[in-house]
Formats: structure tokens, sequence, C-alpha cells
């Protein structure tokens, strides 16, 4: 049997449902209303549970209660929860039993462990090598065993044509980029009546862009933002369109009201791309254009200003400079400005 994400995996505050979808082989959708039953979620619930501590704790774990209700045979490994405390992710999955599946969470995230491939959603589809996980050197505090898939388990709900692993692990956010790009590029050349969904996909599209560059620390100028274009162009985004999504989202990242977005997601402090969604709709960010405008603001120039600067740029035409000044000088006397032709 082969772990995988569910077919219906999709980006969101939903590491635990994710995970438990994984270990027990079962679509994304059917763990979220589960637990939203169960765990009597509120109807905005997006995906985060209730995992240690307290009266969320051990079986009365959001977690637990779904990995029971789908047979996986959950247990509380306490002796490892105590004996791994403080431990990294990674040391700790070498020293785990392989014959058993584990959903081990690490901080306020949690994600499926199967042999040295760990999964959540950001992973690829067939998860990442424990050497190559985003949240390896994490600290340990929760630890659930549960029964290893067999191959007679359903593989209905699984993907069925894995994608391959990205550098970086950056395939969700890359193939979401390129996903929605796909869709801009494809509307240039419809009806008018498609240009709301050009710009609904670019926004998408930089709101994942976005989130994935800030997940991930990818700073201007360096190789993993070097990597990040050419894993965008690679998933068949245009070079000029993964040059200009580069540049404007690292600028975009730095925004105030970027980094005030939220403090969901993957990791710490990190917003999601339906909270960096929510901040452009605030912000009036509905285009691209718009984005471009508030981290490439341009100077704005008084007509007079922008027929003057033409005049000088073609001082190689004589005749197009004196028409260029006599515009001047027709729009400075329309707006009945005094010139004095003898200074």
């Amino acid at each position: 049997m082969i772990y995988r994400q569910p077919a219906d995996q999709k980006n969101g505050p939903n590491c635990g449902p994710t995970s438990v979808a994984v270990l027990t082989a079962n679509p994304l959708a059917n763990v979220m209303a589960f637990i939203k039953a169960d765990c009597h979620k509120g109807p905005n619930w997006k995906g985060s549970t209730h995992n240690r501590g307290g009266r969320f704790g051990g079986e009365n774990a959001d977690c637990f209660k779904a990995l029971a209700h789908f047979g996986a045979n959950p247990k509380v490994e306490s002796r490892w929860e105590e004996q791994y405390a403080g431990r990294q992710l990674r040391s700790v999955i070498a020293d785990l039993p392989r014959d058993r599946a584990y959903f081990i969470c690490t901080g306020g995230h949690a994600q499926a462990v199967v042999g040295d491939r760990v999964f959540d959603q950001s992973t690829s589809v067939e998860g990442d090598h424990i050497s190559a996980y985003w949240g390896r050197n994490k600290k340990v505090n929760v630890i659930i065993s549960v029964d290893r898939l067999t191959d007679n388990s359903t593989e209905e709900n699984i993907v069925s044509n894995p994608i391959a692993v990205l550098p970086l692990t950056l395939s969700d956010a890359v193939l979401k980029v390129a996903g929605f790009e796909a869709v801009a590029a494809s509307s240039v050349s419809a009806i008018k009546g498609l240009t709301a969904e050009k710009n609904g996909a670019k926004v998408n599209a930089y709101a994942h862009l976005i989130a994935g560059l800030i997940a991930h620390k990818i700073r201007k100028g360096t190789a993993q933002a070097g990597e990040f274009k050419a894993a965008l162009i690679e998933s068949g985004v245009s070079k000029a369109c993964a040059k200009r999504y580069m540049e404007n989202g690292q600028k975009a990242k730095a925004l105030p009201w970027i980094k005030s977005a939220g403090s969901v997601g993957v990791g710490q402090n990190i917003p999601s791309a339906d909270a960096i969604l929510a901040a452009f709709a605030d912000n009036g960010v509905k285009t691209e254009q718009d984005l471009v405008n508030i981290v490439c603001p341009k100077v704005v120039l008084t007509a007079a200003e922008e027929l003057a600067a033409k005049a000088q740029a073609l001082t190689d035409s004589d005749d197009d400079a004196v028409q260029a000044l006599l515009d001047a000088a027709a729009l400075l006397k329309a707006a009945q400005v005094p010139l004095d032709i003898a200074a």
C-alpha cells in the first residue's frame, strides 16, 4: 500500500485532518466532516484541531477520535512522548518502530509519519523524506501510533498520478501558482466576460506565491529564489510571468499588512494564502495591476511635466521637440498661465 495525500487535498490550516486522511486512506472531506460534527466545530471552521493539553490531550484529541472512527486503531504513545520530549522530529523518527505508522505533533503542527516519509498539506503527494521535510527540526510533543495500511485498503480516493517532488518541498506553492497562472493565461484570449476570472486567478496566484515565499523564508537574490523561479517555469509558468511573480511577490511580502495578515497555515506566524487573499480584499487589490501599483508606485507628473520630459527625450528630432514645446505652451495657455515671450 502506497501512502499518499488524499485526492481532494487543499491548502489551508488543515494539517490534522490531512494527516488523518493520509493514515486512513480516506478523502479529506470525509475526515473534515467527521471532526466538524464530532468535535462541534463552528460553521466557518477550516481544519484546525486540538490534540494536546488538558481536556484535549490523549484519547480526547480531535484527531485521535477521527483515527479511531476510521478504524486506524490509534494508541497514545505516552512513554515515547516522555522519552522523546524536546527532541527534534528527525531524530525521533529514526528511533520509532517501522511496524506502525504515526500521527505526530510538533508544537501546534500535525503530520503523518510512515517510515522515513512525512506528510502534511505542504508536502509532495507521496510525502517528503524526513531529510527534506520543512519541519524536521521542530520539537515533538504528541505521538499517536496507528495500524499500517495493507494492500487491501481502499485506494479509490488516492491520487493516481503522483507529482514529482520539487526542490525545497515547494511543490504545493509552485503547483498552486502554476494552476492559477494556467487559468489566467487561457483567459487572455477569451471574451471580455472572462476578465474577472483572469484577475481572480492572478490574485489567487500571488496569494499562494507570497505564502510560499514567507513559509520557506525565501529572500530576493538567493539560490532558493532562483530554484523557486525555475520550479515555476518547469511547471508551465512562462519565464516573463515567473520573473514578474517573483519581483512583485518579494516586494509584497514586506508590506506591513501582509506581515500582519494572520498566523495560520504551515508553521508559526506564517499567513496562509486565504489570510493574504483577505488582506488583498481589505486593501483594494483586485487585479495584478492593483498590487503592482502598491509595490511599485509611479511618480505622478503633471501634464506639463510629461510634455517637457517628452521634449527633452526628442532632442534627436528638432521638429518633434518643437512640436512638444508648442503643445506645452498650448497647455499652459489653456490653464491661463501667462507666458513672458520676451524672457
